[in-house]
């Protein structure tokens, strides 16, 4: 796997495999798989390769069909679909799809989960065995029979109605040419929940007990999803994969990928393990075996986000960072089973956070402007599959030994607060918008803007268009100017379709780059982002161990508060700033939090002041539930103290519940502290100066580890898991005793600096900020050792994002 364009290559590899069952077909995609199309795809592609039209799977309807009816003079009769959840979670919006359109002879789901996953899974979560998807197809065929007859309509025979299910790997969300992330709405990224919390930020699930079958590996809650999920990426990416982590969620992830069979091959077979007859001819040749068998694998590292939630809540001085923090997203959709899962919790409880889709929406007046979308509605009644007498139940249940991460929710009454539609930030589909990213990526904030201004320039000579305003050749580049050039090639819609790629960049950058937000959002102003980049940096000189500053942590958090209440900061930024500060504080030996238990108290009582002030004073927009949106569960009592008149008959009482969840933030935030604990070459992220004891920078934890790569440095810190097949294991002590492997273990391993293409996976999810220091670190590395990296999460985040699913 190689060339500029490899991400996005391979994201296209499986939609290319299935380009004949596509043409002709009325294709049907659920959220996830709607997020890679537009990401991966870009929006014709699936049309390029003959489907008559793409259409909203959770919104369905009979007006689908009138694109093929007018295009073929005839209905389609053929259904595509493309899932990225369960089966299970899917099946209702499948058996409403099959009422829409009752005179299809053929529908043919694509899942994105493996029938090997499926069967893994606890029967709390999916009842499927091992045969899921031919169960499921006779449950579906049921079903359908069931809801067509309840409404009048012939059911079809079996040779009426083809019906199929196929697995199809659709993981990849691209970011740019090497980075991407998993689909927000998939059951991977949803369902991958370690420690009662989203996988990558809380401690790891004690090991499964498998009783008395003992050649069962890896564990039956969501978080084995992911292991799956990288295993089809080895088949997409052509190569196996062989894993190394760092933290103990990704130490269980990397066991279960080492069982699991990928691209072809078995782990631990009789191959793996052949040698030379002659023991000293194997020693001699270890290394050399290694290097042999690294260069047709890639190299896999799994990090552990707790281990750095620094750097995706910082905010430094890059357009693109603001631009990624700042631009609205579209809201996740839950699928309504895990939504029934979720409101089936205890009452009063508030609900978890979910990860949202990596879209970021561009206002566009006129032509894409925002606009909110009504959520999908079923109709009621919808069945759930049933099943027959000699069938397993491909019914979602409910249970108390379902590790499923609860769908995050709107309190009651509220309507969502962004479900933008817009113009996408992303272009995949042309390639001078990947070249003007990669060219962005490194830049500050006065040369983004004046690159974006001379993109923009250029634009407008290729169409011969005179701007109406003539902006001066100066060094300064005002939003307005921006947004001024970019309006010109919005005169005409042909001008805009050719150009839509740096106008959506250069609007991105003049809303991010804004005084005021466009819409209600706890993302930041750019003054607000400068003055917390201004804050940090205080904060970073007084928290290293024995700096003359560290008294001052505490009185500059609170002085940070009080901007709050002065509308110059939001709480929600308050909140972020404790992230950034726990997480840092790490770097003490022994790790300890930054502050004391009377400051933490007094914190405590400013925020609750600040909550409930913010609350009492209250609004037509309800500024203050945004501004919580790093803390559901305070955001929860507000709301129903505000609902319930608690708030003006009782404010004691509602400040009581805020300092009890407040103190449970802190327990997180002392819990993040220590999380680098164990680590012992890459634990330090700041760059403490040896004569002053002050820090002027961080480097992130994936940029270090990118380092140690690149310099093929030791790194005791990276655990390879030992291969999982009982087998392998068995063989290679036994061949061991026999003197085979020169009294080793084993054959030799390769390290991480052996292979020829990496791929660092933060379980959790990335910001830009790594995307921007990978990039910086592979072009400041000019000589010796460079593989191809590759960059993956399990989200895209911003601060807001990763500082709620740390407190939430």
């Amino acid at each position: 796997m190689s060339g500029a364009d490899s991400v996005i290559d391979a994201s296209r590899k499986p939609f290319l495999d299935v380009a004949t069952d596509i043409s002709g077909s009325l294709v049907y995609l659920d959220a996830g798989a709607a997020e890679v199309t537009q990401l991966s795809l870009g929006p014709a592609f699936l049309l390029g390769l003959g489907a008559t039209n793409v259409c909203d799977l959770e919104r369905c309807q009979p007006d689908d069909a009138l694109l093929p009816l007018l295009a073929c003079g005839q209905a389609p009769t053929s259904l595509v679909v493309f899932t990225t959840q369960l089966l299970t979670e899917t099946h209702q919006h499948v058996v409403h799809l099959l009422m829409v359109h009752p005179h299809v002879q053929r529908c043919l789901l694509f899942c994105s989960v493996s029938e090997l996953a499926h069967a893994q899974l606890d029967p709390a979560i999916s009842p499927l065995g091992v045969e899921a998807y031919s169960d499921y197809v006779a449950a579906l065929r049921q079903d359908v029979a069931a809801a067509r007859a309840a409404a009048g309509l012939p059911v079809p025979r079996e040779d009426q109605l083809q019906l199929a299910v196929r697995h199809l790997p659709l993981h990849m969300v691209a970011i740019d040419s090497h980075t991407f992330v998993l689909p927000a709405a998939g059951a991977v990224a949803s369902k991958a929940v370690a420690g009662g919390r989203a996988a990558g930020f809380g401690s790891a699930d004690a090991p499964p007990d498998h009783g008395a079958d003992e050649g069962a590996v890896g564990g039956s809650g969501g978080l084995s999803l992911l292991p799956h999920c990288l295993a089809d990426l080895s088949r997409v990416l052509g190569a196996k994969l062989e894993p190394f982590a760092i933290g103990p969620v990704s130490s269980s992830i990397a066991r279960e990928l080492a069982a699991l069979p990928q691209q072809g091959h078995r782990p631990g077979g009789a191959a793996d393990l052949a040698g030379p007859d002659s023991s000293s001819t194997a020693a001699a040749a270890g290394a050399g075996a290694a290097a042999a068998a690294a260069s047709g694998s890639i190299g896999l590292v799994l990090i552990d986000r707790c281990l750095d939630l620094a750097t995706p809540c910082m905010h430094a001085e890059h357009v693109l960072d603001a631009v990624f923090a700042s631009l609205p997203r579209a809201d996740a959709v839950v699928p309504a089973a895990a939504a029934a899962a979720a409101g089936s919790g205890a009452a009063g409880q508030a609900p978890r956070a979910v990860l949202r889709p990596a879209d970021l929406r561009v206002d566009t007046p006129r032509l894409a402007p925002l606009a909110p979308l009504t959520p999908p509605q079923l109709p009621p009644g919808n069945p759930q599959p049933t099943a027959s007498a000699n069938q397993q139940q491909p019914q979602q249940q409910q249970g108390s030994g379902s590790s499923s991460e609860p769908a995050a929710a709107a309190p009651a009454g509220l309507a969502p607060l962004c479900c933008p539609l817009g113009l996408s930030l992303f272009h995949p589909a042309d390639r001078r918008w990947l070249g003007w990213l990669q060219q962005l990526w490194p830049k500050r904030g006065k040369d983004a803007l004046l690159l974006l201004r001379k993109w923009l320039k250029e634009a407008l000579r290729q169409e011969r268009i005179t701007p109406g305003q003539r902006s001066r050749l100066s060094s300064v580049v005002s939003p307005a100017e921006l947004a001024g050039l970019a309006q010109c090639l919005m005169a005409s819609p042909e001008v805009f379709l050719r150009h839509t790629p740096i106008v959506s960049l250069a609007l991105a950058a003049a809303a991010a780059l804004a005084t005021e937000p466009p819409v209600p959002s706890v993302a930041c102003t750019w003054p607000a982002w400068e003055r917390l980049g201004a804050l940090e940096r205080q904060l970073l000189l007084a928290l290293p161990e024995g700096s003359e500053g560290a008294g001052m942590l505490q009185p500059m958090l609170v002085e940070a508060i009080t901007s709050c209440q002065q509308g110059r900061l939001q709480l929600g930024h308050v909140l972020q700033l404790l992230v950034v500060v726990y997480s840092l504080s790490g770097d003490r030996m022994p790790p300890a939090p930054p502050l004391y238990s009377a400051d933490e108290a007094q914190l405590k009582e400013a925020l609750a002041d600040a909550m409930l002030a913010a609350a009492a004073a209250g609004d037509a927009q309800q500024q203050w539930l945004v501004q919580l949106e790093c803390l559901p569960a305070a955001q929860h009592v507000l709301h129903q103290a505000v609902q319930s008149g608690q708030l003006s008959a009782d404010p004691a009482g509602v400040r009581g519940q805020l300092l009890l969840v407040l103190h449970d933030a802190f327990q997180r935030l002392r819990w993040l502290a220590a999380a680098r604990g164990k680590l012992r070459d890459v634990r330090r992220l700041m760059q403490v100066d040896a004569d002053t004891g002050a820090a002027s920078a961080c480097t992130p934890l994936v940029r270090q580890v990118l380092t140690k790569i690149l310099l093929r440095a030791d790194n005791r810190d990276l655990q390879q898991p030992e291969s999982a097949s009982l087998v392998a294991g068995l063989l290679s002590k036994g061949l061991g005793r026999l003197g085979m492997f020169g009294g080793m273990a084993g054959p030799a391993r390769a390290s991480i600096s052996d292979y020829q293409t990496v791929l660092l996976f933060v379980v959790g999810g990335i910001s830009a900020a790594e995307v921007r220091e990978v990039r910086a670190e592979l072009e400041e590395h000019v000589y010796g050792h460079k593989p191809l990296v590759l960059l993956g999460g399990t989200s895209l985040l911003s601060a807001g994002d990763a500082a709620r699913l740390l407190l939430s």
